[in-house]
């Protein structure tokens, strides 16, 4: 069973990417989407030596759900906090958030 599934996941690979690559920019995510939806963060580069969390919103929902958890802990701790998403409007409201923070 194990072999049919990869030898299916191989094959449809191309065709998924593609999918998401239609979807990244039809919903206005750009490459930074597909990069996220692949696992890829980009972290200021100077954090190497800090703490980090990083923090995974499925949804926009979800995205909206740990913006009060990451006001508290970005008020209490000096290290990096990453977010990834898997939609370009659940990173709009994260990269919203983040802009609010750095006006106070």
């Amino acid at each position: 069973m194990r072999l049919i599934y990869s030898i299916l996941l191989y094959l449809l690979s191309p065709i998924i990417l593609l999918i998401l690559l239609q979807q990244a920019f039809s919903r206005k995510g750009g490459f930074s989407y597909v990069w996220q939806r692949l696992g890829f963060l980009q972290l200021d580069p100077q954090s190497s030596g800090s703490e980090k969390i990083w923090f995974h919103a499925a949804s926009v929902g979800e995205a909206a759900a740990i913006l009060p958890l990451l006001q508290q802990l970005s008020a209490g701790r000096g290290g990096v906090i990453a977010v990834s998403v898997n939609t370009p409007e659940a990173m709009r409201r994260v990269q919203a958030f983040k802009l609010a923070k750095q006006k106070t």
